[in-house]
């Protein structure tokens, strides 16, 4: 199917907000507090066409944008435990419109925030870069050329953002600039937090129009109810405009991810454990889906019997795996992964 491109619209990103939003109160975010840096699994699913070829984005891309995004997030003690990398031969995925989203559903691995790279990444006739599909959510969906790009370094960084419970630092309109004061909305408009700048974007008032690429500046006229000038800020990783200059996350923001992920349990279940071992009576056997068994240290395996049917697929994922003579691992038709990767988290 051809398209012209004068009928394509071009969008950041396909993430909807929800009909009732939920903010996070000033004295839930104050009580946040980690001890120790939050670990979370992560899995990616590259797609290419049916026999192979076409593949959407390169493995050495991949990682690039996965340290990108956890230089976003480490400040915050938000670390990610990468499973694995795979490859889905899949020429209905390689274009995927984000309304057919039940069509990843057979893919998503179970305690992990599934990353799905697509060469074409649709709403309807409009383009996108990226899409979390709700907020929050534990899988997203990000078009090849956002991947493959050496400038822009924040899309999926935006896009787990909003899986981790972010909205658009523009979302719903009408925040005031006033951050006190009688004109201060700040904790109930926009993505309901003080400590981003109030953000005037909207499907009208495109900002990116107004960003200085150069400095990362931003230059409209437009002003708040108030007659105050916005003052929205490029580096914002939730906001629209150019790309390369979104680099940081405010305080408020990372609070609301750790908020969220110790307070919902899809995520909460995706947090990696410090050390997984398994003790030499283990027997486990899975006929369907995928077992993910992940440590942000290591795994220590010995004497266990791991049996595989079907298509099933296994995944043990750690800094380190020690793996005895004793284990004995049988995939049949299906797969067993180890993986040691790891991203480099401060």
């Amino acid at each position: 199917l051809c398209i012209p491109f004068s009928v394509i619209a071009q969008k950041e990103c396909g993430t909807p907000s929800p009909e009732i939003r939920r903010f996070v109160s000033p004295e839930q975010l104050q009580r946040v507090a980690m001890t120790d840096p939050v670990h979370l699994n992560i899995f990616v699913h590259v797609i290419a066409s049916d026999n192979g070829l076409n593949r959407a984005a390169t493995d050495s891309m991949i990682l690039v944008q996965l340290e990108n995004m956890q230089e976003f997030y480490s400040p915050f003690d938000i670390c990610f435990t990468l499973l694995g990398i795979e490859q889905i031969n899949n020429t209905d995925l390689l274009t995927h419109d984000v309304d057919e989203v039940s069509e990843l559903f057979p893919f998503l691995v179970p305690d992990a925030i599934d990353i799905f790279i697509h060469a074409t990444l649709m709403d309807g006739n409009e383009n996108l870069n990226g899409s979390a599909y709700m907020i929050p959510n534990t899988y997203l969906s990000l078009r090849a050329s956002a991947v493959m790009s050496s400038t822009n370094q924040s899309t999926t960084a935006h896009e787990m953002g909003h899986c981790l419970g972010l909205y658009h630092t523009f979302q719903g309109g009408d925040e005031n600039v006033a951050r006190s004061g009688n004109c201060a909305n700040c904790a109930e408009s926009g993505d309901g937090l003080c400590d981003t700048e109030a953000d005037p974007h909207s499907d009208t008032y495109d900002t990116g129009n107004f960003i200085d690429t150069t400095l990362c500046t931003y230059f409209g006229t437009v002003t708040d109810n108030c007659n105050a000038l916005y003052v929205m800020d490029p580096h914002n990783i939730m906001t629209y405009g150019w790309r390369p200059c979104r680099d940081i996350f405010t305080p408020g923001q990372g609070a609301v991810m750790l908020f969220t992920i110790a307070h919902e349990p899809t995520l909460t279940n995706c947090i990696t454990p410090q050390n997984v071992y398994f003790s030499p009576v283990t027997n486990m056997t899975i006929s369907s889906g995928q077992e993910v068994y992940a440590a942000y240290q290591s795994i220590s395996i010995q004497g266990i019997h791991y049996e595989i049917n079907g298509q099933a697929r296994g995944y043990f994922g750690a800094t380190s795996i020690t793996i005895m003579p004793s284990a004995r691992f049988a995939p049949g038709s299906g797969s067993v992964s180890l993986n040691a990767q790891h991203l480099q988290c401060n």
